[in-house]
């Protein structure tokens, strides 16, 4: 009789255990909703049940499959019943895949409509995404569009372009202020954040170039002005690139063919000078680059010569601040100096020390000037002028024998000259490792 007892206690305990896993098993069926409306982009009344009831049974997410179709429409059943319910919405497109927050559902006023399809990118935007994936998304109410209150994602298929790298994939969302929105790629798709409806575009930043790069002034007229833009790259085409962003169009063959929206013409081309001392634009090379030059991307009028084709130069002078490092480190041993013709030096050197209220102290120890000039030696002269020599005890003399300007200081000439060059004019182009360049008239 005992015996009895015990065994009927332990197939109660057996059964309870069953019905309890019975219950589990039948709860988790119910976690997941997924229905497939085909090509139609519609649910029917029992999918909008199976829906609701699985929501009202603890349903944790529900997927709505169209792989016929670029939309699926939510009746307001649907989105009532997924309302607030903390129940994630996936809508499974031909060509996309939606994912809706429960909270974006919230007070849209009756069924939503959602959309995804892939279309060519605006006429208006070409010229800076021409060839780009570009999608139509939507979200509507009716015949209205809506905002959603809280973001969807959007995932679409996309193929990385050769030399393009993962994470210098972007999109952006297209309209009067267009805007970078949050997305990124991976594992062969491309993900991204909407919120309205608009036309969004699979763009590509190019790498920033590393540290070592060639750094750039980029100069482009804007109205009457010129802006000027900063440019790192190992290359012309990198450099414009880097300093203008999305807003500078390449060919294939490495020429500008676009600027803002603003093509190539019959009469006209963009082209990118460099600024040569002392006032000379030439065409940028790959071949002829330095740190710190000075580029111009110019919408060029085209002039027929003898020789081909040659393009209106940039209507600007470009100007730049260089600092000069002056430094006497021996004056006491030249002070000590018993040969004449230092001594004569010293008694010039002396006066305008004087003059400029310098020590032998900041001479020994050196101190930095700054000029502004379209070359180095102008901006020598300049800093010299302001540093060393104040404008109000200079005079200014024209030599007629060289045709050049003569500064002098107590009636002594050749303290330094500014201005007018004649060709013969080569010790600092030596100086300076300058002596095949021409920087004068």
């Amino acid at each position: 009789m005992k015996l009895l007892a015990i065994l009927l206690a332990v197939v109660a305990v057996v059964a309870a255990a069953a019905i309890v896993l019975a219950m589990g098993q039948g709860s988790d069926d119910a976690k997941d909703v997924e229905v497939d409306v085909g090509p139609s982009g519609t649910l029917s009344q029992s999918q909008v049940k199976t829906i609701v009831d699985g929501i009202s049974s603890g349903a944790r997410s529900v997927t709505v499959r169209s792989s016929g179709s670029d939309s699926v429409a939510l009746p307001s059943e649907v989105v009532d019943a997924l309302s607030g319910k903390g129940v994630g919405t996936t809508i499974v497109l031909r060509n996309a895949t939606v994912t809706l927050p429960s909270k974006s559902l919230s007070g849209s006023g009756g069924g939503l409509t959602v959309s995804a399809k892939p279309v060519d990118v605006p006429d208006q935007y070409v010229w800076k995404y021409s060839g780009r994936p570009a999608y139509e998304v939507g979200f509507a109410s009716g015949n209205s569009a809506v905002a959603l209150k809280e973001s969807a994602t959007v995932s679409v298929p996309y193929s990385l372009q050769s030399g393009e790298s993962a994470g210098n994939v972007r999109v952006v969302k297209l309209g009067g202020a267009s805007e970078e929105v949050q997305g990124g790629y991976s594992s062969g798709k491309v993900a991204f954040s909407a919120d309205s409806s608009s036309v969004y575009v699979i763009a590509y930043s190019a790498p920033e170039p590393s540290g070592d790069g060639i750094s750039a002034h980029v100069r482009v007229k804007e109205g009457s002005t010129y802006a000027t833009y900063e440019g790192r790259g190992d290359s012309i085409q990198s450099i414009v690139k880097n300093a203008l962003k999305d807003d500078v169009e390449f060919s294939n063959n490495g020429n500008v063919k676009g600027f803002r929206g603003q093509a190539n013409d019959s009469n006209h081309s963009w082209v990118v000078f460099r600024w040569k001392a002392p006032e000379t634009w030439v065409y940028a090379s790959d071949t002829d680059m330095a740190d710190g030059m000075t580029l111009a991307l110019e919408f060029s009028e085209k002039r027929g010569t003898a020789s081909g084709t040659d393009y209106s130069v940039p209507d600007l002078m470009v100007e730049q601040v260089a600092y000069f490092f002056f430094q006497i480190p021996d004056i006491d041993e030249i002070r000590a100096s018993t040969h004449k013709e230092v001594k004569e030096k010293l008694v010039a050197l002396d006066r305008w020390l004087t003059k400029a209220g310098l020590t032998d102290e900041d001479v020994r120890e050196g101190f930095w000037i700054k000029g502004t000039g379209t070359n180095a030696c102008d901006a020598l002269a300049d800093a010299v002028r302001d540093y060393i020599f104040p404008d109000s005890e200079l005079e200014m003399l024209t030599d007629p024998a060289w045709d050049y300007r003569i500064y002098t200081l107590d009636g002594e000439k050749g303290y330094y000259q500014h201005g007018v060059r004649p060709s013969s004019f080569g010790w600092f182009n030596e100086f300076l490792g300058w002596s095949d360049t021409d920087i004068g008239d």
